[in-house]
């Protein structure tokens, strides 16, 4: 049998995606592991021994999102959970959101418009 550089190049890209969903799978696993100690790009990356750059282009193919857009969406997932879970009187918006890692509020109130259609506090009057 002859092999055609076009079948190698197909054969390599299948094998990189193989690793790449891997990677992501295995960062997946990795921040559930961590519970609600929130990880960042360059944890995953020394407990992967990988690259930064590696990660990147593997969330990238898997997901279609860089890997710190997908962090945080699951850390804005957590907010809104306690958000529903917990009364404003026990623990205020800021409070959770800095809990889960966000310290500029006014970004973290921005992208969760974005993932949610509604405010943080809008969220948290719908579940009252």
């Amino acid at each position: 049998m002859i092999c055609s550089p076009r079948g190698d190049e197909v054969r390599g890209r299948r094998g990189n995606f193989a690793v790449s969903a891997y990677l992501v799978r295995r960062s997946q696993e990795l921040i559930i592991a961590s519970g609600d100690t929130p990880l960042s790009i360059l944890d995953l990356c020394e407990q992967l021994r990988v690259s930064r750059r590696t990660l990147q282009n593997s969330f990238q193919a898997v997901t279609d999102m860089r890997p710190v857009e997908y962090l945080r969406n699951l850390r804005l997932n957590a907010v809104r959970r306690r958000l529903i879970a917990t009364s404003a009187s026990e623990k205020n918006v800021g409070e959770i959101a800095v809990a889960m890692g966000f310290f500029h509020l006014s970004h973290f109130a921005t992208h969760y418009r974005e993932l949610f259609g509604e405010s943080p506090s809008e969220t948290r009057r719908a579940s009252c």
